[in-house]
């Protein structure tokens, strides 16, 4: 059985940057009709992502039984979790108040009219939470 190269993950990622760079620059209408395949993927990662770290998160604190053996570690883990969320936090703050996004202008699609296609399958991730 042969086995794969630990560098065959890397060289898919690369190529998929370079073949999406390469194509959403002389192609860019094909971009945003495939918009909507990006946004449900993510949304349906947040889906499975967020329970799935809090559920780890209850069951590895309630399986010490003892508060106590949580200890040093876990008083250092928790200031590790609220510092980093709080850096991401304030990045987000920043990045939307220099972008604005939703103000008017920013509506406007580059790709012009849409296609029938196109606009019935706009509304289609905002069906995943």
């Amino acid at each position: 059985m042969k086995t794969k190269s630990p560098n065959t993950l890397l060289f898919a990622i690369l190529s998929g940057i370079v073949i999406g760079t390469i194509l959403g620059g002389t192609w860019p209408e094909a971009g945003h009709s495939v918009a909507f395949l990006g946004e449900l993927f993510l949304k349906a990662l947040f889906v499975l992502v967020v329970p799935l770290v809090m559920s780890s998160i209850i069951v590895g604190v309630t399986s010490l039984g003892d508060v106590r053996r949580l200890g040093p570690l876990g008083g250092r883990a928790v200031l590790y979790f609220m510092t980093t969320t709080g850096i991401a936090v304030v990045i987000g703050l920043v990045l939307v108040l220099l972008i604005q996004p939703g103000t008017p202008g920013s509506t406007e699609s580059p790709a012009g009219d849409m296609t029938s296609v196109s606009e019935r399958l706009e509304d289609k991730p905002d069906s995943v939470p």
